[in-house]
């Protein structure tokens, strides 16, 4: 009886892995993508609350009788 020695990897294994490791890749460049989308909107919406902040705060400022409507 003959018994063959399992040497080394098959092209099957290669190929299988290779996917494997690009659908991974995949998978952590659209996690980045994501996440700096999300970012630059965080940024986007905490400016304008800033300038709504700013906004809000000068027209405390002026007071009630001070107000004529107009913009400075």
């Amino acid at each position: 009886m003959v018994i063959k020695e399992e040497k080394g990897v098959t092209g099957i294994d290669i190929a299988i892995s290779v996917i494997v490791i690009t659908i991974f890749i995949a998978m952590i460049a659209n996690l980045i993508a994501s996440i700096n989308i999300n970012a630059k909107e965080a940024e986007r919406k905490t400016k304008a609350t800033s300038y709504a902040v700013q906004e809000i705060e000068k027209i405390k400022a002026l007071g009630y009788s001070d107000y004529d409507g107009k913009r400075n």
